[in-house]
């Protein structure tokens, strides 16, 4: 499976709550507005509707179709409003778009048949003599407080749907900028989350590659800072352990190699781990040319060899004289002991090599 970059984990996830969140508060803003924006023309146009009743019963002209045919146009024209006066048996007694005498009878309208109740109403739907959605409202037309017609107002419901799409688009565009600044904003807030931690892991990666002196940076984060100074001290303590074993080595081989005494560490594999000055003179071996090497590649002598395997085999000390024969013919005291794991089995063989040539001549010219 492909790894994925924390900055892009964190900048994905981010992004995603910030779009869901834009798209919530749009879409609610969009619907909002809609909402009121189509009450506030409710309310306009019921406005409209009892301004127009009003004149027409204060001025008593509902029985002058003149009269209302030139306040129905000089109306329209002042506001952009259709207006219809209606007489209270449904008939149309003046329109400012269209002739009356041309219009059917209204007495089936529902903002009319509301009106005429004496109420003032507003509908949304679509009109039969102009075949396009409307808005309406109507309001009464009363003289001597008795209800003698019924004043309307319309607009087509297109116009106001225009408005509402245009503020529509804009709360989307300014949802779409705040989702833009918000990706930017989401993107630096997690290349600074993960910089911190990109450091520490190019200082982790140094330490993988034996470079203890790098130090991992802190960071004004916490969390972070926390993790580093960890690891730091984490590194320190691995370093001071290094140091030691280094120390113990270099001790040891020191102490190894200033033997008189020879000593020749076998793996489990055979292979030879260590030799000392001491050990190569006496099997005659190559000096520094033995380590990694198998032990039947460096030793030829045979009772050394049988030793070697005896003692790995039974994991017990055994000791043999051998003969080393080269220049000169040593009596070698060979002491194995095999090497324990943690596992208390036989992980390789070590032997001591001791020089007993001039211990046996004084013992042969005693005899």
């Amino acid at each position: 499976m492909r790894r994925k970059k924390l900055v892009w984990v964190l900048f994905g996830a981010n992004f995603v709550i910030a779009l869901a969140a834009a798209v919530v508060v749009a879409v609610f803003a969009i619907l909002a507005f809609g909402e009121a924006y189509f009450a506030s023309v409710e309310r306009d146009l019921q406005a409209r509707a009892r301004m127009v009743a009003e004149e027409i019963g204060n001025e008593r002209i509902l029985d002058s179709t003149d009269r209302l045919s030139q306040l129905a146009k000089s109306i329209d024209q002042a506001s952009s409003t259709r207006v219809t006066v209606i007489a209270r048996d449904g008939t149309v007694l003046a329109n400012s778009r269209k002739p009356a005498w041309l219009m059917e009878n209204h007495s089936d309208r529902p903002e009319f048949e509301v009106a005429v109740r004496g109420m003032t109403a507003a509908t949304r739907r679509r009109s039969p003599t102009l075949g396009s959605v409307m808005m309406y409202a109507a309001a009464p037309v009363r003289s001597d407080g008795f209800i003698v017609g019924v004043a309307r107002v319309s607009v087509q419901a297109s116009v106001i749907d225009a408005v509402s799409s245009q503020v529509a688009a804009r709360i989307g565009l300014a949802a779409g900028l705040v989702v833009c600044l918000a990706a930017l904003a989401s993107l630096a807030m997690a290349k600074r989350i993960t910089k911190p931690l990109e450091r520490i892991r190019e200082a982790a990666s140094k330490y993988a590659q034996a470079d203890l002196t790098t130090k991992a940076p802190s960071s004004d984060v916490e969390e972070f800072a926390s993790l580093a100074q960890s690891l730091n001290l984490m590194v320190a303590e691995i370093d001071r352990q290094i140091q030691a074993l280094s120390k113990q080595a270099s001790e040891r081989d020191a102490i190894l190699q200033s033997m008189k005494e020879g000593v020749l560490a076998v793996g489990d594999e055979d292979t030879v781990l260590f030799v000392n000055p001491a050990a190569e003179h006496l099997l005659g071996l190559q000096e520094g040319k033995t380590s990694g090497m198998r032990l039947q590649e460096v030793v030829r002598n045979s009772l050394l060899l049988k030793l070697v395997e005896e003692t790995s085999r039974s994991a017990q000390p055994l000791s043999s004289e051998i003969i080393v024969r080269g220049e000169t013919e040593r009596v070698v005291q060979a002491t194995a002991a095999p090497i324990v794991g943690q596992s208390a089995s036989a992980r390789g063989v070590v032997v001591v090599l001791n020089d007993v040539t001039q211990m046996r001549r004084l013992e042969n010219m005693r005899r």
